[in-house]
This record gives C-alpha cells, sequence and structure tokens, in this order.
C-alpha cells in the first residue's frame, strides 16, 4: 500500500484562478472607488447649494424687514445706496447680519445685495413717479464647489416703497 492518497481532488487555486481573480479585482476595485468618489462630491455639492440657499433666505429675510423699518438708514430709500445699505455706520446689513452668516462665511459663502433703479410694476422704468415704486433687490451668494468651480446663487425679488 502506498501512501499517496488516492484522492486527486483539487486543493486550493490554480495559477490562472488566481491571475484572473487579481484581474477583476484591479478593474472593479477602481470603478467602485471612482463612484463612491463622485457620490461624495454630488453630496457635498447638494449640501453647498443647500447652505447658499439658506443664507439668500437669511439675508432675503432681513432685507425684508428694514424695508418695514421707520428708521431712514433702513427704510426703502436706504436701497438706492446699496453699498452704503451694506456697509456704512453701526446700522449696517453686514454688522447686523453677522452673528446669523458667520458660519456660511467661515465655509466659504460670500454674499452682496444689489438694488437695481426705481421701476413700474411690470419692471421697467416708466419715468412716471407715481409708478415707479418698486426696485429689483437681488442676493447673491458665491461660493467655490468641490471641483474648484465659482457657483453663484441669485435669489431676487421686487420691493415696493409702501410708504408713501
Amino acid at each position: 500500500m502506498s501512501l499517496r492518497s488516492t484522492n486527486r481532488g483539487r486543493h486550493g487555486f490554480t495559477l490562472i484562478e488566481a491571475v484572473v481573480a487579481m484581474i477583476v479585482l484591479a478593474l472593479a476595485v477602481p470603478i467602485g472607488l471612482s463612484m463612491m468618489r463622485d457620490a461624495a462630491v454630488a453630496r457635498v455639492g447638494n449640501a453647498q447649494t443647500a447652505k447658499a440657499f439658506w443664507l439668500a433666505s437669511a439675508v432675503t429675510e432681513q432685507v425684508m424687514a428694514d424695508l418695514d423699518s421707520t428708521d431712514a438708514a433702513l427704510g426703502f430709500d436706504a436701497l438706492a445706496d446699496a453699498s452704503a445699505y451694506l456697509n456704512d455706520a453701526p446700522d449696517a446689513l453686514r454688522t447686523r447680519l453677522a452673528s446669523v452668516v458667520s458660519d456660511a462665511e467661515a465655509a466659504g459663502f460670500t454674499w452682496d445685495v444689489t438694488a437695481g433703479a426705481l421701476v413700474d410694476a411690470t419692471g421697467v422704468t416708466s419715468g412716471d413717479t407715481d409708478e415707479d415704486i418698486y426696485r429689483v433687490v437681488t442676493i447673491s451668494v458665491s461660493w467655490t464647489n468641490t471641483m474648484g468651480q465659482a457657483q453663484n446663487l441669485p435669489l431676487s425679488f421686487m420691493a415696493a416703497n409702501r410708504k408713501p
């Protein structure tokens, strides 16, 4: 009787099977990692857009509240000089919103407010002072996305001079 096993079944992988498995992994792993990266970039992009919209909404709410203010530095007429409204004096919009927008600004978001010329209800200047009682106010939020591309989210509304 011989010491050799009479069972000649396979025990383990052949060299060809090991090479095929390595090739499959070499192809599948980069594709899987690329898909995970793309999903992460999309998720971050959506979060950035949501944060930009939140910031634009917060600024819009404050501007709309200012329109009803009896303070001369804050009412509808203050929008005639948007730069002064944003930056000058202790009543400046940037100063008043500093604590609200600080987290977004620290994350690289910037914002600006522009107000157009007086227009009528259709959005065009008619030249009639009784009709030209509106301004188109635009809040723009800018940031750089994860791909290094500049992004901008404008949010506009038409403001009315409700105080004759």
